[in-house]
Parts: C-alpha cells; structure tokens; sequence
C-alpha cells in the first residue's frame, strides 16, 4: 500500500484573514458569517479572547 504524501503543518499556506479577504473573493461572505458566528460564541460563555 502507498503512503499519501501528508505535508507539515508549517508547510501550509497560511489561512485566510478576513481583513485580506477581497470583496469579491468567491467565500467572503462564506468567512465573514463564520468570523461573526465565531464571535457570538465567546458572548455566550462570555469569554473575551485577547488578539
């Protein structure tokens, strides 16, 4: 049997930030609505993160 090739972690691109998102990126809204969805469950465990 064959190994797939599994890269390092610090082999991957970086992931996508919703600030160097482009408009008219083809999942903006996609990442925008999971950054807020993200958000709203520190309210409820009322949990501030730091950055």
């Amino acid at each position: 049997m064959i190994k797939r090739y599994q890269p390092y972690l610090s082999e991957l691109l970086p992931l996508p930030l919703l600030n160097s998102l482009k408009l008219d990126y083809p999942f903006y809204n996609s990442f925008k609505e999971a950054k807020e969805e993200h958000l709203k469950s520190y309210k409820k465990t009322k949990y501030t993160p730091t950055s």
